[in-house]
């Protein structure tokens, strides 16, 4: 498969645009995945410039009754082609619908409606209005931390977010620790994916030579804060029950895996 030629630059201008685009017929697309932690985190773009983290593909979350309509925007509009979308795609779960840009190497376009389901499930309901041209703090981070089998351009990306966010009660430029803890508070697998990853993201941090003492200092302090602040937090009768199987039993989805080596 060919991969895409575009400047990060460029692909970001690309990624804007569209939501622009988007907006101007009333539909609300919003950016996950790498490009938003680029524009949320300004100030330690040079932290992730030293990391080697790059830009590859641009991913949305929208809302499932604006299908048809992102549908058209994308072919019609902006002239990318359809690689796969529910009902059309074997497999295909309903919320996913998948665009290429093949002018600039294959570059991919994920859109995610409703939710994103990987390893775990995220919820855009009702949440895709708080913030804009990304999806909110809270569901960033929860988009990184459900990985199970995390990699390193995941947590290079939360280092930066929990170096340049606080966790707060609300979404104003903040990790919204309450939106957070209330998923993860009823959800053990989820909570125990979270936990790990924190962990991990722990000992990066501490031997990572791009960051200074002091931005050590701070990751280990927000990290413990919020693991802390979870911990104390009442547990639902659903997270008790599962927590009593724990990891003897699979905690969480298999990710879907779309062959684009196709395209």
């Amino acid at each position: 498969m060919v991969k895409n030629t575009l400047p990060a630059e460029k692909i970001v201008e690309m990624a804007l645009d569209n939501i622009e685009k988007a907006k101007e017929k009333g539909i609300a697309l919003r950016l996950l995945g790498a490009i938003a932690i680029r524009l949320h985190s300004p100030q330690c773009s040079h932290i992730l410039k030293s990391l080697g983290r790059y830009i590859t593909d641009i991913d949305y979350a929208a809302y499932q009754k604006d299908e048809d309509r992102i549908f058209r925007l994308f072919t019609e509009d902006l002239n990318y082609e359809l690689l796969s979308r529910p009902g059309v795609t074997p497999g295909l779960y309903r919320g996913r619908m998948i665009f290429s840009d093949k002018k600039h190497g294959h570059l991919h376009i994920d859109v995610f409606m409703d939710e994103l389901r990987m390893c775990h499930t995220i919820n855009f309901k009702d949440r895709l209005g708080i913030d804009y041209p990304t999806v909110p703090l809270a569901e960033l981070f929860l988009e990184k931390t459900q990985i199970v089998k995390i990699n390193q351009k995941d947590i290079n990306d939360l280092v930066v977010t929990l170096l340049e966010h606080e966790f707060g009660e609300d979404d104003h430029d903040k990790i919204n620790l309450k939106q957070v803890a209330d998923i993860l508070c009823d959800d053990w697998g989820f909570y125990y994916t979270v936990t790990i990853n924190l962990e991990k993201v722990l000992r990066f941090a501490d031997t990572c030579k791009a960051l200074t003492e002091d931005e050590k200092k701070a990751i280990k302090y927000k990290i413990n804060y919020f693991l802390d602040y979870v911990y104390r937090k009442p547990k639902s009768l659903k997270w008790k029950l599962r927590a009593k199987i724990g990891s003897k039993a699979k905690w969480y989805q298999e990710v879907e895996e779309i062959d684009r080596t196709r395209y």
